[in-house]
C-alpha cells in the first residue's frame, strides 16, 4: 500500500478529522501529534517511508482541529482531544496504538496518557513543551518567540494577515515562511536542518494554515492556560526525548517533566536542537512500538 497522506475520517460530532498513513500497513500502530505549526504531513514519505518500512511501524500522523484537513471545533482544549484519537482509532480497527507528540504535540500526548491509558500501549514526547505550572516557564521561551505570542494575542487580525501573507509566499519561496523560524531556532543543528531541507520544513506552516491560521494562532497564544487534564493522573511510563541544544523549548522543559512524571524516562540528546530528521523520528517510533508488550497500559 502506498503512503496515504489525504485522508478524513467522520467524527461522532460530525467534523472531519485528518490523517496521513506512511510505513508498514501491516505494522505497529503509531499516532504522531504535530507541534506548532505543524501537520500531519510533518514527516514526508519521500523521506521516512521507507526506514519506517523497514522498522515495521505503521505511523499515522493526526491533524488537531484546524489544522491541516481537520475541522475546526470551538473552544477545544487538550483534554477534548483522546475522544477524537479514540474515534479515529477505532475507525481504523485499531483497538492500541502507540502515540508520540512533537513540541506542543507533546501535551495532546500526555492527555491521552492521563485520560485513555487503555488504549495506549506507549507513550513517547519529543522536544515537549511541558505543564505551565513549570517554575519559570513564562520566560523558557525565546524573547522573540514571547514577541510574536504577545502580537498574536493583541492584534489577532493583524497577525493573520502578516501570517497568511507569509504562507502564501512560502508556496513560491520557502525562505519566505521560513524567516520567523529562523529568529527562534538559532542552534546550528537547526540552521543546518533549515538550510538543507526548506521545502520540507516550509510544508509545516504552509499545512497548518491550510484552512487558516486561527488554530495556529490559538495554540501559540493559549500557551500559559491551564492544560485542562491533571498531568500528576499520567501513571504510564513515558519516554522523553530532548535535544541540549533546544533554543526553541530548552532541555529544562524536558528535565522538569521527567522530574515531576513518575514513570518517566528522559533521552538528551547531545548537540541536537528542536527540529529532527526523518530518521531519527523513525527509530523513535520504532523503539515505541518494538516495547509495547513490556509497557503496561496503566
Amino acid at each position: 500500500m502506498d503512503a496515504r497522506l489525504e485522508e478524513t475520517v467522520d467524527l461522532p460530532d460530525g467534523r472531519r478529522l485528518g490523517f496521513a498513513e506512511v510505513g508498514d500497513p501491516a505494522g505497529a500502530p503509531l499516532l504522531y501529534f504535530h507541534g506548532v505549526p505543524g501537520s500531519r504531513l510533518d514527516f514526508t514519505p519521500e523521506r521516512c517511508d521507507e526506514t519506517l518500512r523497514a522498522a515495521g511501524v505503521r505511523f499515522i500522523g493526526v491533524d488537531r482541529p484546524g489544522f491541516g484537513l481537520s475541522d475546526p471545533k470551538p473552544g477545544r482544549g487538550h483534554a477534548d482531544w483522546p475522544a477524537d484519537v479514540s474515534a479515529l482509532a477505532d475507525s481504523l480497527g485499531l483497538d492500541r496504538f502507540a502515540v508520540l507528540g512533537y513540541s506542543r504535540g507533546g501535551r495532546y500526548a500526555l492527555a491521552c496518557a492521563a485520560l485513555i491509558p487503555e488504549r495506549l500501549t506507549t507513550v513517547g514526547v519529543l522536544s515537549a513543551v511541558t505543564s505551565p505550572d513549570m517554575p519559570g516557564f513564562a520566560r523558557a521561551f525565546p524573547r522573540l518567540l514571547r514577541i510574536d505570542q504577545a502580537f498574536a494575542r493583541r492584534a489577532p487580525a493583524l497577525w493573520t494577515r502578516v501570517t497568511n501573507s507569509n504562507v502564501r509566499r512560502g508556496k513560491k519561496k520557502p525562505a519566505a515562511v521560513l524567516a520567523p523560524l529562523k529568529l527562534v531556532l538559532r542552534s546550528p543543528a537547526d540552521r543546518a536542518a533549515l538550510a538543507a531541507n526548506p521545502r520540507e520544513f516550509a510544508r509545516y506552516p504552509i499545512e497548518a494554515a491550510r484552512q487558516s491560521p486561527a488554530d495556529w494562532r490559538m495554540e501559540e497564544t493559549n500557551q500559559l492556560d491551564p492544560l485542562g487534564f491533571d498531568i500528576d493522573e499520567v501513571k504510564m511510563p513515558v519516554k522523553i526525548w530532548h535535544g541540549t541544544a533546544d533554543t526553541l523549548v530548552p532541555i529544562a522543559q524536558g528535565r522538569h517533566l521527567a522530574g515531576r512524571l513518575a514513570s518517566a524516562e528522559l533521552v538528551e540528546l547531545p548537540d541536537v536542537g528542536h527540529l529532527h530528521t526523518p530518521e531519527r523520528v523513525a527509530q523513535i517510533a520504532a523503539e515505541l512500538t518494538q516495547t509495547r508488550a513490556t509497557q503496561p497500559s496503566a
